[in-house]
């Protein structure tokens, strides 16, 4: 039956519905099968003939799908990758298409499957299937083979710089730049941001993301207000001392004409945003802050001195 209902949804010339018809079939059995009490069966959905076929599947015919009936192929696949897990103790089959979505977001960058990878990683974090650092150890071994390689690796960036750089790039898509800020946002509510602060020096002030996001905003810096709605919330909000650097690494307190603190923000980024785009930057950023309740009009609502 299972062999049947992939050939029927992997066929290339299947009209949408009855493609939907049989998807929402193949999901009902395998739901069944990977819940089942009897181990035989469920190692038999969970296996990788039926896990490749099916994340094949959800990347080759995204586009040519209902959203909806994608996203129920979509969780079925990470709950039979949750089941193998249980059941061996490790999911290679799980590992492989994450590495191949990150291949597809940061190496070849394949727009056609853009959405696709995003949507796909951002159910994998949010449901826990792959922590942050997983990410980061399957981005870093991708970057070890000498047939994939980062055009970011050699701008002096930490692996988390590198990956956070490579999903910023998609920010100039207008189509995309919204699920690439749900899986941003997704990787920090997880615990991305303290991942890549423990490869920064203590006396470090600057964020880790201060010179990823300014080589993205100096390309593309008529798109503030993509930055402004899908990034800064959640990259603002998850540390607010961060934010706060941030501000006064913009020259926050130049431009309210105060002296300078005893903690002036200074590091080593050689990158020259122009005057107007800097003020724009801090502007948006300000603004950002005032919206999600960081910032008061008398100044922080959490002080760095608080944390």
């Amino acid at each position: 039956m299972l062999e049947t209902l992939f050939a029927t949804c992997l066929s290339p010339g299947i009209l949408s519905g009855h493609r939907l018809a049989a998807q929402n079939v193949l999901c009902g059995v395998l739901e069944q099968c990977v819940s089942s009490s009897l181990q035989d069966v469920a190692k038999l959905a969970c296996g990788g003939h039926t896990t490749d076929r099916l994340s094949i599947l959800y990347l080759e015919h995204y586009d040519n799908s209902i959203s909806k009936s994608m996203k129920q192929v979509l969780v079925t696949l990470n709950k039979l990758y949750s089941r193998c897990l249980a059941i061996t103790g490790h999911c290679v089959e799980r590992d492989g298409f994450a590495q191949r979505l990150i291949d597809v977001l940061v190496g070849n960058k394949q727009h056609s499957r853009a959405k696709a990878a995003f949507h796909a990683l951002t159910l994998f974090t949010n449901k826990a299937s792959i922590s942050p650092p997983r990410l980061v150890a399957l981005y870093k071994s991708s970057l070890a083979d000498d047939t994939w390689r980062s055009q970011f690796q050699e701008k002096e960036l930490s692996v988390e710089g590198q990956l956070f750089a490579g999903l910023l790039e998609w920010i100039s898509f207008h189509d995309i730049a919204p699920t690439a800020g749900t899986l941003i946002t997704a990787l920090l509510v997880k615990g991305y941001g303290s991942l890549a602060r423990q490869g920064q020096h203590p006396n470090d002030k600057v964020p880790w993301w201060t010179l990823p996001l300014l080589q993205s905003v100096q390309t593309h810096s008529h798109d503030l207000t993509i930055y402004r709605a899908h990034i800064f919330p959640a990259l603002f909000a998850t540390d607010c001392v961060s934010y706060w650097h941030f501000l006064k690494f913009l020259g926050l307190e130049q431009q309210l004409g105060l002296p300078s603190s005893s903690d002036t923000i200074e590091c080593n980024i050689e990158l020259h945003l122009p005057a107007d785009v800097r003020a724009a930057l801090l502007y948006s950023a300000l603004q950002v802050g005032k919206e999600n309740g960081l910032i008061q009009e008398n100044g922080m609502t959490d002080s760095p001195s608080h944390h």
